[in-house]
C-alpha cells in the first residue's frame, strides 16, 4: 500500500513570524490561525520555530514579559527539517524521537509549511476511514443488530430447507438455493426476492433446462454443427441463454435460476430433481414472506 507523503498533510497557507516579533505577537498569530507552532524567519531564511510549548516553558514558566521578549530570544533553533516528498510514516518515526511536535517542511530549500504529529495521525485516520468505507458497508456501523439478526435468519432458513430436500444426491443443483437465500434475506423488499421472481424464475429455469437436457439426450449428435465432445456444453449454454430470455420476457428475473437450467443439462437430472428444487425455492420464498415484516434491505 502506498503511503502518503508529507505534501498531502500540508496546509498551503504558511504563517510565519519575524525573529524580532514579540512573544505576545506570536501568541496572537497562533490564536488567530489555530496553529500550534510558527516558523521564525530572518528575511527569507528559516532560523527557528516557536511553539505553544516554547511560550509555556520559556515565557510563562520563567516569568518573562511577553510584550518585550523577542522571538530570537526564546525560539527553538535546533531544528530537524524534512523534505516535501518524505514518507509520512518515516516522518512520524522521527517525531517520536524528537522533543518537537511540529517540524518545518522544505521544498527546493524553501519552507513551505509545518507538519505536526497530529496532522499525520489525522491524515492516517482519514485514510483508514476511507479504506473501511471501501471494504465495509457504511450502514453496518449504524445497524449491526439487523445484520447479525438477518444472518442468523438466513442460516436458519437454509438449514430448514436443506433438511427437507434430498440435498446429498442433488448437491450441485440445490446449491443454487444458497444464492437465492442470499437474495431473499439481503434484499427482502426488492422485486427480485418476491415470490413471482423467485418461484417464477426457477420455473422458467426448470422448463428451459429440462427442454435442453431432453434435446441433448435424444437428438442425434449430428443434428447441430457442434463437435460431439461439446454437445452438452452447447446445450448447457443454450439453456442459460433461453432461461435469461424467458425470465426477462415474463418479468421473472432471478439470476440463480439460470444456474438451475445449466445444471439440469450438465448433470442429466430428471423430474425428481426439478421437483426437489422447485419445492425448495417455494419453501424458501414462503419462509421469507413470513419473516418479511422483520427484515430490512441490507444492500
Amino acid at each position: 500500500m502506498k503511503t502518503k507523503t508529507l505534501s498531502g498533510h500540508l496546509n498551503r497557507k504558511l504563517i510565519t513570524a519575524d525573529e524580532n516579533d514579540t512573544a505576545a505577537d506570536i501568541a496572537l498569530l497562533m490564536k488567530e490561525h489555530s496553529v500550534g507552532a510558527i516558523p521564525i524567519m530572518q528575511g527569507e531564511e528559516l532560523v527557528g520555530i516557536v511553539s505553544e510549548r516554547d511560550i509555556t516553558a520559556r515565557i510563562v514558566a520563567e516569568g518573562l514579559c511577553a510584550e518585550t521578549t523577542l522571538a530570537r530570544d526564546f525560539m527553538t533553533t535546533d531544528l530537524t527539517v524534512h523534505s516535501f516528498d518524505e514518507n509520512s510514516l518515516d516522518f512520524l518515526h522521527t517525531l517520536g524521537s524528537s522533543p518537537n511536535r511540529h517540524l518545518p517542511i522544505l521544498e527546493k530549500g524553501k519552507i513551505v509549511g509545518m507538519v505536526s504529529d497530529r496532522d499525520i495521525v489525522s491524515g492516517l485516520k482519514k485514510k483508514d476511514d476511507h479504506l473501511k468505507r471501501v471494504f465495509f458497508d457504511e450502514k453496518f456501523k449504524h445497524d449491526k443488530t439487523t445484520y447479525f439478526f438477518q444472518t442468523i435468519l438466513t442460516t436458519t432458513a437454509m438449514f430448514v430447507v436443506l433438511l427437507m430436500l434430498d440435498f446429498f444426491s442433488n448437491a450441485v443443483l440445490v446449491a443454487a438455493l444458497g444464492a437465492s437465500c442470499f437474495i431473499a434475506f439481503a434484499m427482502p423488499h426488492r422485486n427480485i426476492s418476491s415470490p413471482r421472481y423467485m418461484i417464477g424464475g426457477y420455473a422458467v429455469g426448470a422448463l428451459t433446462g429440462a427442454a435442453c437436457a431432453y434435446a441433448a439426450s435424444n437428438l442425434p449428435t449430428n443434428a447441430f454443427p457442434v463437435a460431439h465432445a461439446y454437445y452438452y456444453v452447447f446445450f448447457g449454454a443454450l439453456a442459460v441463454g433461453l432461461a435469461t430470455f424467458f425470465m426477462v420476457l415474463t418479468d421473472t428475473e432471478h439470476p440463480p435460476a439460470a444456474s438451475l437450467s445449466l445444471g439440469l443439462v450438465l448433470h442429466h437430472s430428471g423430474l425428481k430433481t426439478i421437483a426437489i428444487v422447485l419445492f425448495g425455492i417455494a419453501a424458501l420464498s414462503l419462509i421469507k414472506e413470513i419473516l418479511r415484516p422483520l427484515l430490512k434491505d441490507l444492500l
